[in-house]
C-alpha cells in the first residue's frame, strides 16, 4: 500500500501582534469551534475505520498543536508528535519525516506557504490552503517532485464570528 500525506493547514488563528511570539499565537475560539464541526467530516474521507495506522505529525507552533490535537480526537488516533520540520517548512526534512514514520497515513499540520507549495511540488497543482484546509496526497515508493497523485482536498471552514463581533460592525 502507498503511504498517504494529508496536509492540513492550521485552523483561524490570534492576529499577528507585537506582544506575541509567532509561535505562541493560539487558535482563536471561532477557529477551535469551526474545525470541531468541520474536521469529522472532512476526515471521514480517510475511512480509517479499520485499519490502516495513523501518525499525526504538527509543527510545534501552538495553534497548529490545537489544530493536531482537533485532528487526532476526530481521527480516534494517538497524540500529535511535534515536528520541527513543518515550522521550519523545509521541505526536504520533512519529506524525511513522513518516509520514516511507520503509519500508513500521515495526517501534518502546517502552516502555508509551505502546506500550498509542497502540494504544488509533489502533485503539480498550485491548490489555495484557507485556514483548516486539508489536501490528502498518495505518495509512492519512488515519490520525487510531481510524481504523486491529489487524492481530495477539502477547503478550510469558515469561522463564525461572535454575536458580540457582529453586533460591533
Amino acid at each position: 500500500m502507498a503511504k498517504v500525506l494529508v496536509l492540513v493547514r492550521h485552523g483561524k488563528a490570534q492576529k499577528r501582534s507585537a506582544d506575541v511570539p509567532d509561535e505562541l499565537r493560539a487558535l482563536t475560539e471561532a477557529g477551535r469551534k469551526a474545525l470541531a464541526a468541520h474536521l469529522p467530516q472532512a476526515l471521514a474521507l480517510l475511512d480509517v475505520a479499520d485499519g490502516p495506522d495513523v501518525a499525526v505529525l504538527a509543527s510545534p507552533a501552538v495553534r497548529t498543536r490545537q489544530t493536531a490535537d482537533e485532528v487526532a480526537k476526530a481521527l480516534g488516533a494517538g497524540a500529535p508528535v511535534d515536528c520541527e520540520s513543518l515550522f521550519a517548512q523545509d521541505a526536504e526534512s520533512f519529506m524525511q519525516d513522513v518516509a520514516n514514520a511507520s503509519a500508513d497515513i500521515v495526517v501534518a499540520v502546517g502552516h502555508n506557504p509551505f502546506a500550498e507549495e509542497l502540494t504544488e511540488r509533489l502533485c503539480g497543482a498550485r491548490i489555495g490552503f484557507s485556514t483548516g484546509a486539508m489536501a490528502a496526497i498518495e505518495l509512492s515508493e519512488d515519490t520525487d517532485d510531481g510524481t504523486a497523485r491529489l487524492l481530495w482536498f477539502v477547503q478550510g471552514p469558515r469561522p463564525r464570528p461572535s454575536l458580540k463581533a457582529t453586533a460591533l460592525r
